[in-house]
C-alpha cells in the first residue's frame, strides 16, 4: 500500500513550527536584550547576558515534548524515539552552554538603524506553497541543524509505524477472510457426507421392500394393505427427493449471490446448515418409524405362517434365514442412526463454535477499523470512509 507523503503545510506542522520559534525567540531574546541595556557599561564591547533572566531551555523543550505527544499519541512516539536514540524535541545542549555569539554587530545596527541580516537564520514556509511571510530570528547554524534532524527523525518515525500498522491490519483481515472460508468449506464437506449417508438408508430401504414384495404371494390378505405402505413410502420417498432437490437449488442460489461483507456471508453460511441439521433430523427421524413399522408387520407375518402353514418347512427356514438377516440389517442401520445422532450433535457444537468465532470475528474488525481510522489520523490527518476513501 503507497502512502502519502507527509505534508509539511498540515496544522500539527504549522503549530510545530510556532514551537520551535517561540523556542528560539526565548533563547536569543534575553541575550540581546541584555546586551543592548548593559553596553553602555561595558568597556571592552563585550557583552553580559545575566544567565537568571533567560528561560531554561529545558522547559520550552519539554512543553514541545507533551504538546507532539497530546497531538500525536503517546506510546508510538514514545516507542518510534526510544528507537532513535534521542529524546522528542530535545537540544543536544542548551543554548547557554554553547560558545556565546558577538552581539557587537547587533548594537552597532541599532545605533546606525541599518540591520545586518548576514547572522540571521531565516525560517521560511513557502517550501510548500504555504503563502506565509518568512520570519527571521536570530541563532546558532548548529541548532537549525539539530531541530531539523530531529523533526525529519519524528517524521520518519511516524510514517514507519503508520505503515507497519497498516501492512499488519490487511494481514489480520486476509487470516480472518480465510480462516471463514475453511469452516465454510468443512460444513460442505460434512453436508455432503450426511447426504451420502441418507442415500445409502434409502436404498436400504429400497432393499427391504423387494424382499417384502417376495412374500406377498404367500400372503394375499395383506397383499392390499403391503401395497398401500409402498404407496406411501413411495410417496414419501418423491417428497425427500423433491426436498433434497430444492435443498440443492437453495444451496446453489446461496453460492451464485455475491454478498458485500464477511458477515453477511457467514450468516447466510449458517442460516443454510440448520436447515438442513433440521431437515436431516426429520429424514431420521422418519427412517426409524419406517423400520419401527416393518419390523413389526414382518414378525406378524412370521407369526401368521408358522401357525397357518405347517408343511411348507423349507420355505420357513428360508424365510427365517432372510428373516435373522433383516434383523441384522435393522441393527446396523440403528446403529447408524446413532453415528448419524451423534453427528447431528457434533455438528451443532460446531455451529455454535462458529457463532462464537463470528463475534470475535466482529470485535477484531471493529478493531481493526479503529486502528485503520488512527493510522489515517496519524499519518494524513483525515480518516477514511466505509468505501476506503479519505474524507
Amino acid at each position: 500500500m503507497q502512502t502519502a507523503p507527509f505534508d509539511i503545510g498540515s496544522d500539527f506542522s504549522k503549530e510545530l513550527m510556532k514551537k520551535y520559534k517561540r523556542l528560539l525567540r526565548e533563547e536569543t531574546r534575553n541575550p540581546i536584550h541584555q546586551h543592548l541595556l548593559e553596553d553602555d557599561a561595558a568597556p571592552d564591547g563585550i557583552p553580559r547576558p545575566s544567565s537568571n533572566s533567560r528561560r531554561p531551555s529545558n522547559d520550552l523543550t519539554q512543553e514541545l515534548q507533551s504538546f507532539v505527544t497530546s497531538e500525536v499519541g503517546a506510546q508510538p512516539v514514545a516507542r518510534d524515539v526510544e528507537r532513535l536514540g534521542t529524546p522528542v524535541l530535545q537540544l543536544s545542549s542548551p543554548l547557554r552552554d554553547r560558545p556565546k555569539v558577538s552581539f557587537n554587530s547587533l548594537h552597532t545596527e541599532k545605533r546606525s538603524e541599518k540591520p545586518d541580516n548576514s547572522h540571521r537564520v531565516v525560517f521560511d514556509r513557502t517550501e510548500r506553497d504555504l503563502g506565509s511571510q518568512a520570519e527571521l530570528y536570530p541563532m546558532e547554524n548548529s541548532t537549525t541543524d539539530i531541530l531539523k534532524a530531529e523533526h525529519a527523525s519524528i517524521v520518519r518515525a511516524l510514517k514507519q509505524r503508520a505503515q507497519e500498522q497498516i501492512m499488519q491490519a490487511h494481514k489480520e483481515r486476509d487470516m480472518a477472510i480465510n480462516e471463514a472460508r475453511e469452516s465454510s468449506l468443512t460444513y460442505m464437506q460434512k453436508i455432503d457426507q450426511l447426504e451420502s449417508l441418507l442415500m445409502a438408508k434409502d436404498n436400504a430401504i429400497k432393499n427391504l421392500q423387494g424382499d417384502m414384495g417376495q412374500l406377498k404371494d404367500l400372503y394375499d390378505a395383506r397383499q392390499q394393505s403391503m401395497i398401500d405402505r409402498q404407496v406411501v413410502l413411495e410417496q414419501e420417498n418423491a417428497r425427500l427427493k423433491d426436498e433434497v432437490r430444492s435443498l440443492n437449488t437453495r444451496v446453489d442460489q446461496i453460492r451464485d449471490h455475491e454478498r458485500a461483507t464477511l458477515e453477511e456471508r457467514v450468516k447466510l453460511a449458517t442460516d443454510a446448515n440448520l436447515a438442513r441439521v433440521e431437515s436431516l433430523e426429520n429424514k431420521l427421524r422418519l427412517a426409524e418409524r419406517t423400520i419401527s413399522s416393518l419390523e413389526r408387520d414382518k414378525l406378524a407375518i412370521l407369526q401368521e405362517t408358522a401357525k397357518d402353514v405347517t408343511e411348507m418347512n423349507k420355505c420357513h427356514e428360508e424365510l427365517k434365514d432372510r428373516y435373522s438377516e433383516l434383523v441384522l440389517a435393522c441393527k446396523k442401520l440403528k446403529q447408524r442412526v446413532v453415528i448419524a445422532t451423534s453427528e447431528r450433535n457434533a455438528l451443532k457444537e460446531e455451529n455454535e463454535a462458529l457463532l462464537d468465532e463470528l463475534s470475535g470475528l466482529r470485535e477484531r474488525n471493529e478493531n481493526l477499523s479503529r486502528e485503520l481510522i488512527r493510522a489515517d489520523r496519524l499519518v494524513f490527518g483525515k480518516p477514511r470512509n466505509s468505501s476506503g476513501v479519505r474524507i
